[in-house]
């Protein structure tokens, strides 16, 4: 048997899913090195870079019979750039990497489906003086 679904989980896998996207690597002068959890807490690293979080990990229904979860995550994208161009470039990739796909992560032992995405603009973030685009994800797993 499989292991149990999990948050951590879920967050390896879009991880993973983030750094397989040359789309979105080659955007990055540190390639997939740059794609961490946004808990990650090292001072060695390159702008622009990617961020992951799960907001949000519960049972689609009560009762430790069910094996769907919802869940919530967000991707977020800085950058140390003059310009927010470039924060925006890299969410709009991300954006059409999930938006109403599905996908099977056989590392990770989870399934994604019905996968929604919705990609907020650039705002600048003080007080880290960066550019921060997000990609606020909503589907489900087993």
């Amino acid at each position: 048997m499989g292991r149990m679904t999990s948050l951590l989980l879920v967050k390896q896998s879009l991880i993973l899913k983030v750094k397989n996207s040359t789309l979105v690597t080659t955007l990055l002068p540190g390639g997939a090195t740059e794609i961490r959890e946004a808990e990650w807490a090292g001072k060695d690293f390159h702008y622009p870079c990617v961020r992951v979080h799960v907001d949000e990990f519960k049972r689609n229904t009560p009762g430790s019979a069910c094996l769907l979860f919802d869940v919530a995550a967000t991707i977020y994208v800085m950058a140390d750039d003059a310009s927010s161009m470039k924060t925006d470039q890299i969410a709009v990739e991300i954006y059409n990497l999930f938006d109403t796909k599905s996908y099977s992560d056989l590392v990770n032992t989870t399934t994604v489906v019905g996968s929604k995405a919705k990609q907020l603009g650039a705002s600048w973030n003080e007080p880290g003086g960066v550019w921060q685009s997000s990609v606020i994800l909503t589907f489900q797993v087993s």
